[in-house]
């Protein structure tokens, strides 16, 4: 198993619904926290149609204040986290022995 930190910076943030970068100073307010995908002003408002037709509501964990960008809603959101993990496994019974104790699930 092999486990990296990758710092993003500050520089910008992206939608995980359609992958648009917002610049830090990016002007667009708004968007959503689904689980854990930070969902910009544009992707937003599907999103949380789709929820709410399959009963999903609970998954949206945050919104953007009614003036806050989606640039600051996401930094806010991860709180000074702007890192991520990435672990890769050597191979499919070492990805089962870390999650899973070695049985499938």
């Amino acid at each position: 198993m092999k486990t990296e930190v990758f710092d993003l910076g500050d520089a910008s943030v992206e939608c995980d619904g359609c992958s648009k970068v917002y610049a830090k100073g990016s002007p667009q307010k708004g968007g959503i926290l689904f689980e854990s995908k930070g969902l910009c002003p544009v992707c937003a408002p599907k999103w949380e149609e789709r929820a709410k037709r399959y009963g999903e509501e609970k998954f949206i964990r945050d919104r953007a204040a009614p003036e806050e960008t989606f640039y600051g809603f996401v930094m806010r959101t991860r709180g000074g986290d702007n890192t991520m993990t990435f672990t890769t496994f050597e191979n499919k019974d070492e990805f089962l022995k870390h999650f899973f104790g070695g049985k499938k699930p």
